[in-house]
Order: structure tokens, then sequence, then C-alpha cells
């Protein structure tokens, strides 16, 4: 794909609230065009049988001066943040889908899948709060793998508006993915994921 763009523009009040404390970095603009070139293997979208499949890619900025945020003196202290200019990020997955494992019929099929992607860490620090007050942790490397984990289970039902309905369990861990936030090492969750496709 020749053009992506992404961007995150948080809430008034976070950027606030961050003021109102005093921190030294109260929002960080996360804005980049990109393109992407990705390859797939025995795709499963529309197989409903056992499937095996592949799936790699490798994004990169555009520009590659401009990099993956920026920040204006009114929004902190520019010297703590180290332009990031690593320009790519790149990511692989395999799913397995069958209708022959746990609780699984020809209508209600397993889908397993697991990614693992490498991608830039925002070079700036962030803060964690305990009882003394707020901490400024250190920005560290640029660079951090990531695994997500996906285990539930796929219903055809072949009916408007959507064709199947999915359900699961999804693990992270890795760097934080939210925009701003991409700072932050070490995040995890374990959620419920619903799919309509």
């Amino acid at each position: 794909m020749p053009f992506y763009h992404q961007s995150t523009h948080l809430g008034d009040e976070l950027t606030i609230y961050r003021m109102d404390q005093q921190l030294e970095l109260t929002r960080v603009n996360v804005s980049y065009n990109y393109w992407e070139l990705s390859f797939w293997v025995n795709e499963s979208e529309q197989k409903f049988g056992k499937n095996h499949a592949f799936r790699g890619g490798f994004i990169r900025l555009l520009n590659r001066k401009d990099g993956w945020y920026t920040i204006r003196p009114q929004e902190g202290n520019v010297n703590l943040v180290i332009p990031d200019r690593r320009p790519y990020e790149f990511y692989a997955q395999y799913q397995l889908q069958t209708g022959k494992y746990f609780l699984s019929t020809n209508r209600l099929q397993n889908i397993l899948s697991i990614e693992v992607r490498n991608r830039p860490k925002y070079n700036y620090p962030h803060f964690s709060y305990d009882e003394g007050g707020w901490i400024q942790e250190k920005a560290t490397s640029n660079a951090q793998w990531n695994l997500n984990l996906y285990y539930g289970w796929r219903i055809i039902q072949n009916s408007m508006p959507y064709n199947n309905l999915g359900f699961g369990i999804q693990a992270y861990f890795g760097g934080n993915p939210h925009g701003q936030f991409r700072d932050i090492p070490n995040y995890r969750y374990v959620g419920v994921s619903v799919v309509l496709e």
C-alpha cells in the first residue's frame, strides 16, 4: 500500500491535568505518513476448512527526517525528547483455523493467531505515580519486540449484516501500542475479543 497516515489526538483533559501536575512533558504529537509492503501465504479469508496462514510485512516512514513524533516548546521540555528516526518496523503472523479441536464443529471453528512485531519505542520519558508523587522514568532504547496472541472461535452463520461472528481471548506483551504512550515498555494486557466479519 503506497500511503498511510496515522495520528493521535489526546483530549484536552489529559494535557490540562499534566500541566496542573507540573509535569515536564504534557503532550507529544504523534503524526506520520508511511508506506507498507506485506505478503500473505494461504490467506484464510472465505476459507472455512482447516487452514494455515502466514503474513509478514514491513512499514517505513515516507519522510524519515520528520520522524514518528514531535513536541512544541509550549507542550514541555523539548530537551527531554530525543528524535526517534528509525524509519521502519516489521512483523510476522501465523494463523491456524480448524474445526477439529477444542469445542469446535463444522459451524464453530477454532482460531489461533500469533503475531510478532518489532516496532520503534518512542524515545522520551514517561511518568509514573507512587506515594511520594510523580516519578520521571528514563527514556530507553528505540525498538521493542511485541507479542500478540489470540485464541478463540468463529461462528459461521452466513447471515446479514455480518457473515461470521468471532470471540476469544487476546493477550499482548511488549511496548505500549497506543499513540503517545509508545514510550512505555513492558506493557501487557489480557482481554476478551469480539470480531464481526
